[in-house]
């Protein structure tokens, strides 16, 4: 990034560029044909939301009540907290759902 930056000031002041393309001439700043050959790229990254309701519930597999996992996760807090070990409430989940696991399994 910081090169392409970089890039701008000297391209900003380098002479217009010249492009014969089916017999017409364009001329174009050189910023501006960078710009278009940076947006002629292939896509490097997609945003678009891939999670939906039909794919992707939010719970773990087993968990059919939200407020039940959320009220196990805190219990979990609460006695790491207790014990002198404390984890945060995302590692508490972690640690609940692989107690699922384990007892889905037996």
């Amino acid at each position: 990034r910081d090169k392409a930056l970089a890039l701008v000031p000297v391209l900003s002041v380098a002479a217009p560029l010249e492009f014969a393309e089916e017999g017409k001439t364009r001329t174009v700043s050189a910023v501006d044909a960078l710009k278009d050959v940076l947006e002629s790229l292939p896509v490097q990254v997609d945003f678009r939301e891939r999670a939906t309701r039909d794919n992707c519930s939010g719970l773990p597999p087993g968990v059919d009540d939200p407020r039940e996992f959320a009220e196990a996760v805190r219990k979990v807090v609460a006695e790491r907290e207790k014990a002198g070990t404390p984890v945060s409430f995302s590692e508490a989940a972690v640690i609940v759902e692989k107690n699922l696991s384990k007892a889905g399994a037996k």
